[in-house]
C-alpha cells in the first residue's frame, strides 16, 4: 500500500478464515502476482487497524529440532509443574520455523553478507573474522557503522553487502547466556561452570517468550536446556479482570501502595496470591492492607510486647536478658510454641528447596499463633516465656527475611544484642546471616496435634458463638466436644491446666439448650444459657477492653504509672455496673496494671492524661465515663524534673556533628517517665547533610519516648530566660548546643519546668567522631537515651559505613 494506492481494492479477512484463503492461492494461481495479504487487527493501545505484510524473512528451522526440545524441556524442573507439562509441551510440540529478521532500522545487524542474487552468502562469526575478510577496522557493531563494509567476493560475483535487516529482539534475549559472558570469546571456563543456570523466573506469557527462545537457541547450540529450575508468575490484573494498562490508568498507583503499606506488605501479598501458581491475580489494595493488619501487626506486637519486657525486667528486677541458644522450655505451653516453631522452619525449608513459594507465602498467616499466650507469670516463668517468645521471633525473622527483608532487619538490629554474640561485621545485618536449620529434637508432635484440636473447639466455638450472637468476651458455662477418636479426649486432657474444668461422657440425650456446629471429624456443643455471673464476668471483661483501648490512645507503656477514675451515668444498669466493676475490681486492677478508683468531688484531675466517655454494651443508656491520671505517689506537685546527674557543663568534648540535647517528659502533669530522662539528637549526620526538620525532629522524639502521638507533640527551648516554641520557621541548626524538652500541649510552659542552665552544654549521652572513608565525619550515639546503650564503642564505625 502506498500514498497513491488506496486499500480500497482489498478486502479484510478474518484471523480465522485466513489459512484457507492461502491454500486456495497455492492451488489455484492467479494470473496476477499479489504480494500483500490485508489481515486487520486492532492494535491495543492506538486502536487503529495493523495491516500484515507477508514479506522475505530469515528463519531459524525449529521444526527440526522439536524433539530435541521436548527432551530437554523434561530435564527442567518446573514450578507449577502443569505449565512445562501442559502449556510450554503443547507449545513446543507445535513450534514452527522461526523468523529472527526484522525490517527495522532500529537493532543487531544480521551478520549475513551476500551477492545480489544470493548465489554466494558468507555468515560472519566474529569482529576479527569481518575484519579479515573487509581488510576494514571495525570498532562498534551498530549497523550505521558497519553496512557499508563490503566483503569481496570469492566466486567472482563483485562485492557482497550485508543484508538489510536486524534481529528480533527475542533472538538477541534468547542468546543472553552467552551474551553476558562474551562466550565463545572470553570467560570460557565461567561460562562451563555456570551454564546451565541454577533458577530463572518469569511470567507465564513467556512460555511463548524467553522461555522458549532460550531453549531453542540453547538446544541448537549444545542440545541441552539452558535452565534446571524455573518458577512461572501469573499475570497481575487490574481489580476489574483486565490487563493493567497506563493509558487506561485502571490500577493504583505502585509506589502510593508501597508509601502507604510498606514494600514487605505489597511482597507478602503478592507472594500468597494465585500469581505464584502461575494464575491471574485481580489486584486489591484491599488485600496489601489485609497483610499489615493480620500478619505484620500481630508479628510486631509481639516483637514490641518482648521488648518492653526486656526494658521492664532490667529496670524492676536489675536483669539484663540474654537469651541461650540451650534453653529448653519444661512448660507445656511453651513446648508448644517452640515445636510449632520449628516444624514451620522445617516446612519452609523444605518448600523453598522445592521453590514452591506458594506454600511459604500461606504459612506465613501462622506466623502470629504461637506469639500471643503470654500471661500473668512470676520473674523466673517470665524469663521463660521471654526466653520462648525470642527462640520464636528470631527463627521467623531470619525464615521470614527473603520475604519481608524491611521489617525483619528493623526487629534484628534490637533482637541481636539479646544474643550472647561479640557484634561485628558478620552479624550487623540479618542478610548475613543464614537461614534457620530446623531442629527435630523440639519438635514434639503429639502436643502439636493436641493444641491444634483446642484451636479447632476454640474457633468452632466462636462460630457459634457469632451464629448465636454471644460476645466473646462473654463467658459461658460449658463446651461439650464430640470427637469419633477417644485419642482425641487423652489430647486434650494434656492441656487440662489451661482448662477450667474438664468431664468426660458418654453422649446421651443432649438438653435443647445446646447449639451445635460441626467441623470435620469434630462437633462442639455451646451452651449459650447467660447466668448473672457470667454476664457480670461479660461485662468486667468489657470494662478492661475500655480501660486498655484508652490507655494505647494516650501512648502509655505497661509500666507507666497511672490511675484510672470512673463515673458511671444512667439510670437502673448505672447501679448494676458500679456492682460488678466493685466486685470484679482485683480483676480489672490486675489485667490493667494498675489501681481502678470511683470518681469523687475531690478527686484531682488537674493533671489528667486523657479522658473518655463510652456507651456500655448490653446494657441500656449506661455511660462510662474514664479519666487516666498519674499515681499519686509519682506526683510531685510540680512540673518540675530532677535530674539524676549532674548537668555536664560546657568544658567537655563535643561531637562534629552539630546537635541539641532534650529533657523527656510527657505534660501536663508530672512526668510518667524515669525521672531525669536525658536524650541528645544531632541535627545534622553527616556534617553538613541529612539535616533535621522540625517533623523529623518530633518524629525522632517520640521514637525515645516510645510514643506515636507526634501529632500533638510540641518542642519548646530556653532563650534569654524564657521558653519559647520551636515551630517550623525556625532555623533548627541555630538550637545546636542549646536545651530542649517536650510537651504534649499548647499553650504557655511553666518558666520552672526543670530546665538546666541555658549556656551551652555538652551532649547528655555518650558518642563516639567517626571518619568515613570517603573523608566525610560523622557522629555516632552510643546510647539514647543518656544511660541507654545502643552499639557498642568498637561497632560505631561498622554502623556508620552502613549509615552512609
Amino acid at each position: 500500500l502506498t500514498a497513491t494506492h488506496s486499500a480500497g481494492g482489498l478486502i479484510p479477512i478474518p484471523p480465522l478464515h485466513s489459512n484457507r484463503i492461502f491454500q486456495y492461492f497455492l492451488l489455484f494461481p492467479l494470473n496476477r502476482y499479489f504480494n500483500i495479504i490485508s489481515i486487520v487487527f486492532l492494535i491495543n493501545r492506538s486502536e487503529t487497524p495493523l495491516i500484515y505484510r507477508a514479506v522475505p524473512s530469515w528463519f531459524i528451522r525449529v521444526e527440526m529440532i522439536v524433539q530435541q526440545l521436548l527432551e530437554n524441556n523434561n530435564k527442567c524442573y518446573w514450578v507449577p509443574e502443569f505449565v512445562q507439562a501442559k502449556r510450554f509441551a503443547n507449545w513446543l510440540t507445535n513450534a514452527r520455523d522461526w523468523a529472527v529478521s526484522r525490517n527495522r532500522y532500529w537493532g543487531t545487524p544480521i551478520p549475513i553478507w551476500a551477492s545480489e542474487d544470493f548465489s554466494e552468502v558468507v555468515c560472519v562469526g566474529s569482529v576479527e573474522e569481518l575484519e579479515q575478510l573487509s581488510g576494514v577496522r571495525v570498532s562498534d557493531l551498530h549497523r550505521e557503522n558497519v553496512d557499508h563494509i563490503t566483503i569481496p567476493s570469492c566466486r567472482g560475483n563483485g562485492v557482497l553487502k550485508r543484508v538489510s535487516e536486524v534481529f528480533d529482539c527475542w533472538f538477541e534475549s534468547g542468546s543472553m547466556p552467552y551474551a553476558q559472558s562474551h562466550y565463545p570469546f572470553e570467560n570460557k571456563k565461567v561460562f562451563e561452570t555456570t551454564f546451565p543456570a541454577d533458577f530463572i523466573a518469569e511470567g507465564v506469557d513467556q512460555t511463548r517468550g524467553w522461555f522458549y527462545t532460550l531453549l531453542v537457541v540453547s538446544t541448537a547450540l549444545f542440545n541441552k536446556p539452558p535452565y534446571k529450575n524455573l518458577i512461572v508468575n501469573g499475570l497481575v490484573l487490574a481489580s476489574n479482570g483486565q490487563k493493567m494498562s497506563k493509558r487506561l490508568k485502571n490500577y493504583p498507583d505502585p509506589m502510593n501502595v508501597v508509601k502507604d503499606y510498606g514494600a514487605d506488605a505489597l511482597r507478602l501479598y503478592l507472594v500468597n496470591s494465585p500469581v505464584v501458581r502461575a494464575e491471574s491475580l485481580r489486584f486489591q489494595e484491599k488485600g496489601v492492607k489485609d497483610v499489615v493488619k493480620d500478619v505484620f501487626l500481630p508479628w510486631f506486637n509481639a516483637y514490641r510486647f518482648l521488648i518492653q519486657n526486656v526494658l521492664r525486667l532490667k529496670q524492676e528486677e536489675g536483669i539484663s536478658f540474654v537469651h541461650t541458644a540451650d534453653f529448653s522450655p519444661a512448660n507445656t505451653m511453651d513446648r508448644w510454641i517452640i515445636s510449632f516453631t520449628q516444624s514451620l522452619v522445617f516446612f519452609m525449608k523444605e518448600e523453598m528447596a522445592k521453590y514452591r513459594l506458594y506454600y511459604c507465602g500461606s504459612s506465613t498467616g501462622e506466623i502470629h499463633r504461637p506469639v500471643d499466650k503470654l500471661g500473668e507469670l512470676g520473674k523466673h516463668e517470665c524469663l521463660d516465656s521471654m526466653h520462648t517468645l525470642f527462640s520464636v521471633l528470631y527463627s521467623m525473622t531470619r525464615m521470614l527475611a527473603p520475604f519481608t527483608p524491611f521489617l525483619t532487619e528493623h526487629m534484628f538490629q534490637n533482637l541481636r544484642h539479646l544474643l550472647p554474640w561479640e557484634l561485628n561485621d558478620s552479624n550487623a545485618s540479618l542478610h548475613y546471616i543464614m537461614m534457620p536449620k530446623p531442629r527435630p529434637d523440639l519438635i514434639d508432635k503429639e502436643i502439636e496435634r493436641a493444641v491444634s484440636l483446642m484451636q479447632s473447639v476454640v474457633e468452632t466455638g466462636r462460630y457459634i458463638r457469632d451464629k448465636v450472637v454471644v460476645p466473646i468476651k462473654f463467658p459461658l458455662p460449658e463446651v461439650v466436644v464430640i470427637h469419633r477418636d477417644p485419642g482425641s479426649h487423652d489430647d486434650l486432657k494434656k492441656l487440662e491446666n489451661y482448662i477450667l474444668e474438664i468431664s468426660y461422657a458418654v453422649a446421651e440425650s443432649l438438653s435443647s439448650r445446646y447449639h451445635a456446629h460441626a467441623s470435620g471429624t469434630l462437633l462442639v456443643l455451646l451452651d449459650a444459657t447467660p447466668s448473672q455471673e457470667m454476664v457480670d464476668e461479660g461485662v468486667a471483661r468489657e470494662v478492661i477492653n475500655k480501660i486498655q483501648k484508652l490507655r494505647k490512645k494516650a501512648g502509655l507503656q505497661p509500666r507507666d504509672a497511672v490511675e484510672v477514675l470512673y463515673k458511671v451515668g444512667g439510670e437502673g444498669g448505672g447501679a448494676s455496673l458500679t456492682r460488678v466493676i466493685e466486685n470484679h475490681r482485683e480483676y480489672i486492677e490486675t489485667t490493667t496494671k494498675g489501681p481502678v478508683n470511683p470518681w469523687t468531688s475531690t478527686s484531682d484531675l488537674s493533671h489528667k492524661i486523657v479522658e473518655e466517655e463510652q456507651k456500655m454494651k448490653g446494657l441500656a443508656d449506661v455511660m462510662l465515663h474514664l479519666w487516666i491520671i498519674p499515681k499519686p505517689e509519682s506526683s510531685s506537685g510540680t512540673n518540675s524534673i530532677p535530674l539524676v546527674d549532674p548537668v555536664p557543663n560546657g568544658d567537655g568534648p563535643i561531637p562534629v556533628c552539630r546537635y541539641v540535647n532534650l529533657v523527656l517528659f510527657l505534660p501536663p502533669g508530672p512526668t510518667l517517665r524515669p525521672a531525669g530522662l536525658l536524650a541528645t539528637l544531632l541535627l545534622e549526620n553527616p556534617v553538613g547533610e541529612n539535616i533535621l526538620t522540625l517533623n523529623q525532629l518530633k518524629t525522632e522524639v517520640c521514637n525515645l519516648l516510645k510514643s506515636y502521638l507526634n501529632r500533638d507533640l510540641h518542642i519548646w527551648v530556653v532563650a534569654g530566660g524564657n521558653t519559647e516554641p520551636v515551630t517550623s520557621s525556625c532555623d533548627l541548626l541555630s538550637l545546636h548546643r542549646q536545651t530542649c524538652t517536650s510537651v504534649r500541649r499548647s499553650g504557655p510552659l511553666p518558666v520552672d519546668c526543670g530546665f538546666p542552665p541555658t549556656e551551652p552544654l555538652t551532649p547528655f549521652s555518650k558518642f563516639v567522631d567517626v571518619t568515613l572513608d570517603n573523608g566525610r565525619q560523622a557522629t555516632v550515639m552510643l546510647e539514647n537515651p543518656k544511660g541507654v546503650k545502643i552499639i557498642a564503642e568498637k561497632d560505631a564505625k561498622i554502623v556508620a559505613k552502613q549509615l552512609f
